[in-house]
């Protein structure tokens, strides 16, 4: 392998262990593992170098959304808990501006 690309890849690696212990990610039963099989078949379509953002946006929205649907499937989450959920997901992406907005 060319130690360009070894360099690449290890940067890749350096990225996502640091989000997914800053996030402490493995309580909510997300391992290191879960994120970088999720990074890499991001980048088996996207694997333009410019489309490096794509692909770690792409895994970490993978990675929450797994952490989601585990958590409910954990739980046995009532119809109010997911209710609740979506309701302050709603509050906190409206607080930040997204909704109603002209992007």
């Amino acid at each position: 392998m060319d130690k360009c690309i070894a360099s690449v890849y290890i940067c890749i690696l350096l990225v996502v262990c640091r989000w997914h212990s800053e996030y402490n990610l493995i309580e909510l039963g997300v391992t290191q593992r879960n994120l970088l099989v999720a990074y890499f078949r991001a980048a088996a379509t996207m694997f333009e170098p410019e489309k490096s953002k794509e692909r770690l946006a792409w895994a970490k929205t993978a990675t929450l959304l797994d952490a989601i649907a585990s958590n409910f499937d954990k739980d046995r989450a009532s119809r109010g808990k997911r209710s609740e959920f979506v309701t302050e997901f709603q509050s906190s992406y409206m607080s930040q501006g997204y909704v109603g907005s002209d992007r």
